[in-house]
């Protein structure tokens, strides 16, 4: 499933019938028919002027989309009509975005220091955006002192976690967003976090090379994954909570490992590390991007788990 250039980014929407795919030239686009193996492009979304960095599904509308971009904006789309439904202007370039469970609210990492003082500028290391999805406009600009990777609310939509480049995961009430607790979970930057569908525990990708599990409720860590040589900057936990996928910032192949045990089951070889992968929501099928580094004008989306 092809783009001219590399892909950035995907996601499936919320009944695992449609991916969504963005890529360095600003392209999108939406394939269907992903879950049943014979896939087919059934449009192009055009509106990005920059790179797609970033882009989540809405678990209360299977048909809306959310993505953010260098060109310093996040637009949402309907997938039903290809066409985009808003734009929200940053203040810098969208590098993550997540959605709420109720679907009332988005949260996007900004990269950027525009509107602030000099003096916050040479403080100020991350800045998060959140935008009200009823009104489309943005509800709260929060700023950090210290690196902001990645953000995700819990399955429940009652707490916020943001990872950080001092290997913390913080624990926020929502919406309240009072910090609530901190954890030093390792000794490097946190890269990347992903929620297991179940809500007991999550996952978290790390620059030490490690993917780790921790209990949502005790914030114990319940075990390690050491399958990669280089920064884990990409996973996925499957729908049922039984599989833990991940990517590695060097090596090009995609590691499948038991969540229970922590044992390797499968390992995907690719062309080139990946950026981004991502289980179905509803099926055991782990959409993936796809280059070759002999074709670097041609990039596109490859799914694993057919039978």
């Amino acid at each position: 499933m092809g783009h001219k250039k590399r892909v950035r980014c995907l996601a499936w929407n919320a009944t695992g019938e449609i991916l969504a795919s963005g890529a360095l030239d600003g392209a999108l686009r939406v394939w269907s028919n992903v879950d049943r193996k014979h896939a087919k492009a059934t449009s192009e979304l055009k509106g990005h002027a920059g790179a797609v960095n970033a882009m989540c599904g809405n678990k209360e509308g299977p048909e809306r989309l959310a993505t953010t971009s260098t060109d310093k904006t996040i637009r949402l789309w309907d997938v039903r009509t290809n066409k985009s439904t808003a734009t929200i202007s940053l203040p810098g370039e969208g590098i993550n975005i997540a959605w709420s469970p109720d679907g009332s609210t988005i949260a996007c990492g900004v990269k950027g220091t525009e509107g602030m003082s000099v003096n916050e500028c040479q403080k100020v290391k991350s800045t998060l955006i959140h935008v009200d999805t009823r009104k489309n406009t943005i509800s709260k600009k929060l700023v950090f002192f210290y690196v902001v990777n990645k953000m995700s609310w819990n399955v429940s939509g009652t707490h916020f976690f943001l990872i950080t480049g001092n290997g913390e995961i913080e624990i926020r009430t929502w919406p309240e967003f009072s910090l609530l607790r901190t954890t030093r979970a390792h000794t490097d930057s946190i890269c990347t976090i992903d929620m297991n569908p179940n809500g007991r525990n999550f996952a978290v990708g790390c620059a030490d090379s490690l993917a780790s599990l921790w209990d949502t409720a005790e914030m114990a860590c319940l075990r390690t994954f050491g399958a990669h040589s280089s920064m884990v900057h990409t996973l996925s936990i499957s729908h049922d909570g039984q599989f833990l996928a991940s990517g590695c910032q060097e090596d090009p192949l995609i590691d499948i490992s038991h969540v229970e045990t922590g044992e390797t089951l499968f390992s995907v070889s690719c062309d080139a590390p990946v950026n981004e992968i991502a289980w179905n929501p509803k099926q055991l099928l782990l959409a993936y991007d796809h280059y070759n580094p002999k074709e670097p004008d041609s990039s596109g989306v490859r799914v694993f788990g057919y039978s």
